[in-house]
């Protein structure tokens, strides 16, 4: 490599690191959510770019979740966006509240699972079982009703697993759902309520999640390059992003836990919620002084 050569790649370097350490300082300004996610809730639609969604390939693993972990991550995500969301929402009307997935009682959670998000206007209904993660629409008095009791409406999304030639895994549409898709499909899943419920898009019409997937693998002709391989500080930089973001999912459940518990039982049942909700604000707090270090470290500190 020439001098000159040398000076450009430590250039280039320096950018990725500089907008790295931005993202980290950023989401450390910002809870629950980051910068993209805070410009989309400013105007939630189903057009969502994700860098990961749109740089994901076959080499990406499969979404491999058990149901019950699937759901309760898409939940975490509608949570973090509805709490923001529901900051800004100026008709009260649309404002969500979210009931996390849970079992009827007499069934194993893994047999059937359900959680439900809703405003004054819709009801949207996630059912999972032992081989799909459905999502269907239904007015909010009948979200709490026996199912005999409720008007079939068909899911507008279905989850299914499938065979793939990794293994099974989790498959909208036919097409292999990739780990790295999953954020994506949470935030079309949270704007088709916002946009039912706008009267922008029937309750009924079908959510089309592309198999983004296939079509950047597909891209790649003979003599072309793939896409660029994680490098190690932006693994290190968005591990730690993933962690506050997980903490700061885990606050809001907590916090609805704890207006759930003082309903019914009063101070004694919360104060054991308000002790682990501190515990994580330490906890989120002594990582946030790590990502604030490692930010420093990017910049050459």
């Amino acid at each position: 490599m020439s001098k000159d050569q040398g000076e450009v790649f430590n250039q280039i370097r320096r950018r990725q690191t500089e907008d790295l350490s931005r993202k980290v300082l950023s989401s450390l300004n910002k809870s629950f959510v980051g910068d993209q996610t805070m410009a989309w809730l400013q105007n939630v639609n189903e057009n969502v770019d994700s860098n990961a969604t749109a740089t994901a390939t076959l080499e990406d693993p499969l979404c491999q979740l058990s149901m019950v972990a699937l759901m309760d991550t898409l939940f975490d995500d509608f949570n973090r966006y509805a709490y923001q969301y529901n900051q800004t929402e100026e008709n009260r009307s649309f404002v969500v509240t979210c009931r996390r997935p849970a079992g009827d009682g007499t069934l194993d959670p893994s047999k059937m699972y359900q959680g439900y998000l809703q405003n004054s206007v819709w009801g949207m209904h996630a059912r999972g079982d032992t081989k799909s993660v459905r999502f269907s629409f239904i007015p909010p008095k009948f979200l709490y009703e026996d199912e005999t009791n409720r008007p079939a409406i068909p899911a507008f999304i279905e989850l299914a697993i499938q065979m793939f030639k990794e293994g099974p895994g989790w498959a909208v549409d036919g097409k292999p759902l990739r780990s790295s898709q999953v954020p994506s499909l949470s935030k079309k899943i949270f704007a088709r309520l916002v946009r039912v419920s706008r009267g922008d898009v029937s309750e009924t019409e079908p959510l089309v999640f592309d198999a983004v997937a296939e079509k950047a693998a597909e891209q790649v002709m003979p003599g072309e390059l793939a896409a660029p391989v994680q490098s190690p500080a932006e693994t290190i930089t968005y591990s730690l992003l993933a962690v506050m973001d997980a903490i700061d999912a885990e606050v809001v459940s907590m916090q609805q836990e704890g207006i759930t518990a003082m309903r019914s039982g009063g101070m004694e049942a919360v104060m054991p919620i308000m002790k682990r909700t501190e515990a994580l604000r330490a906890l989120r707090e002594s990582t946030a002084g790590v990502a604030r270090e490692w930010a420093k470290l990017l910049q050459g500190g």
